[in-house]
């Protein structure tokens, strides 16, 4: 399967959508690969692909087959464990990365009834929007399909209208991670108290701050176990802010499916952006 990540270069766009990811496999032979939770939404755009997606244990599970509707669409994200995918045919997708809270700049309608709609496409943008998929899929150069993405992402935003308070709580809990702050000094910080900012954040974000903040902090472990020279588990588990090993090697278990040493050995990164299993 081909992997290609496009960062927006836009600069406005940049501040809502972090990257275009395309992927391509031409031949029915099977591929498998497991991701992780992540702070952003995907919107995963399919070509003449059937999508069959549940939530299972230990891990999400994103069947991927023939299908006989052109395009279908799904929006993934807040997971709280791994993402596995099953590939069994020739597959032409292309995903859009929002950043936390900014598809809020694209709709109002509900996280929990976007998360579950087939064909999400239509909800968040509209039925009469399709012929930009149409445009999309029928450009063969990437390139093209990352200008006419970037053009029609620039006129649908809508007049932005975030809350200032969680957009400063977002930045606070991706920065402030490594002092292991509280959830409550947080709240302080934003003026507000912990139960308004636990409702907002929902509101907004479509998650919890606590679990928000658990991703933030499962990300940067993910991050320690790729570097070179394999730092001990010990001082991967403090530097991202794990209370003890005990916590560090539960939750990464949970998040990732497999132990940290397990998952240090296991994991490869595309284009410095994309962490996952291959063949898992």
């Amino acid at each position: 399967m081909q992997t290609q990540i496009c960062h927006v270069k836009h600069p406005h766009l940049a501040q809502f959508i972090e990257s275009i990811l395309l992927f391509s496999k031409t031949d029915s032979q099977p591929f498998n690969y497991t991701t992780f939770p992540n702070t952003n939404l995907c919107l995963a755009i399919y070509a003449n692909n059937g999508i069959n997606y549940s939530k299972t244990k230990p891990y999400s599970l994103c069947l991927v087959g023939s299908g006989s509707t052109y395009y279908e669409s799904r929006l993934y994200g807040f997971h709280d464990r791994p993402f596995h995918a099953q590939l069994t045919a020739p597959v032409d997708q292309i995903c859009i990365l929002f950043r936390p809270g900014a598809l809020r700049a694209y709709t109002k309608v509900p996280y929990e009834e976007l998360i579950t709609t087939e064909n999400v496409f239509d909800s968040i943008f509209s039925p009469g929007d399709r012929w930009v998929l149409e445009a999309v899929f029928n450009k063969q150069i990437t390139s093209e399909r990352v200008d006419i993405l970037e053009n029609f992402l620039l006129k649908k935003l809508l007049s932005p209208n975030s809350d200032a308070k969680i957009k400063y709580a977002i930045q606070l809990l991706c920065q402030q991670i490594d002092n292991n702050i509280s959830i409550e000094n947080i709240a302080k910080k934003c003026s507000m108290s912990a139960s308004t900012l636990y409702r907002q954040f929902f509101k907004e974000i479509g998650q919890s701050p606590k679990a928000f903040q658990k991703t933030v902090r499962f990300r940067q472990a993910l991050q320690h176990l790729l570097q070179v020279g394999k730092a001990p588990m010990t001082n991967i588990a403090h530097s991202s802010a794990y209370y003890d090993q005990s916590h560090f090697n539960k939750e990464i278990k949970v998040l990732s499916g497999l132990r940290p040493k397990q998952l240090q050995t296991a994991i490869s990164c595309e284009q410095n952006n994309l962490i996952w299993l291959l063949g898992e």
